[in-house]
């Protein structure tokens, strides 16, 4: 806990300047040329000397560091310019039914993220591929072009009806698939017109979004993900979500 001044120097002089938060590799290695090595030598620089041989953002670290606040840890950031959904199997599969599984299980999650950053996509790479490692590795991708920019899952959902049987060959064992969503244009600036053919349903997919907020991901799915899904990914042995997820929060008993 830093409740004095003392405290404060005596953290920051521990601090190497390379472990500060915004502080890469070419500018601790500017600053060590300069004789500064620790947080606290870095705090104690003067405004004049930072303005005229660092950019805001280290303007604005030294601040913070002095006990100034000026970065907010909400700020927006940039929407993405692309979007992807890709996964290994946890076992292989020959079956195209799975394989379609597979892919709108991406293709939802690819819209869910299109829809958080307010989002539309023009286009759509699907892939499906083998292993590398196998003796004839199979890798087959689609670009599919929608009529309108979407991200509804249920319209994005049909490019993969449309590609599927492009992608699939008989008596191959896939390893891999993925969708991503290219071409994105913020939702604000798409114009329709009178010609529009978009079957997009915003308040469907709102309404889903604010469920599976609510009860947990995937408490509504589309059918074409499937129920069991036997080509998941073994997950059992993933590292706890400590900061994301109260459920993986450690739980202490106290005897008394």
């Amino acid at each position: 806990m830093i409740d004095n001044e003392q405290a404060r120097k005596q953290i920051l002089s521990a601090m190497q300047v390379n472990q500060v938060w915004g502080i890469g590799k070419k500018t601790a290695a500017k600053l060590n040329a300069n004789n500064i090595y620790n947080a606290l030598e870095l705090a104690n620089l003067s405004a004049v000397q930072v303005k005229q041989n660092f950019s805001i953002d280290i303007e604005k670290t030294v601040r913070e560091l002095n006990g100034q606040h000026c970065i907010d840890w909400d700020q927006v950031r940039q929407p993405k310019q692309q979007i992807y959904s890709t996964r290994s199997f946890g076992q292989r599969i020959f079956d195209k039914s799975l394989l379609r599984q597979a892919l709108s299980t991406h293709t939802a999650t690819v819209a869910k993220k299109l829809r958080q950053q307010k989002s539309l996509a023009n286009r759509m790479i699907i892939f499906a591929a083998s292993s590398p490692f196998d003796k004839r590795p199979i890798y087959r991708k689609n670009l599919y072009q929608f009529v309108v920019p979407t991200n509804d899952t249920s319209v994005m959902l049909k490019a993969i009806d449309a590609v599927i049987d492009s992608l699939f060959v008989s008596n191959v064992a896939y390893d891999k698939v993925g969708v991503g969503c290219i071409e994105l244009i913020g939702e604000e600036f798409w114009q329709h017109d009178l010609f529009d053919i978009s079957t997009d349903n915003p308040q469907l997919m709102k309404c889903i979004d604010t469920i599976n907020r609510r009860f947990g991901p995937n408490s509504i799915t589309n059918a074409a993900q499937g129920i069991e899904q036997p080509w998941q990914m073994n997950r059992q042995f993933l590292s706890p979500n400590y900061t994301t997820n109260w459920q993986a929060l450690p739980h202490i008993s106290c005897a008394q």
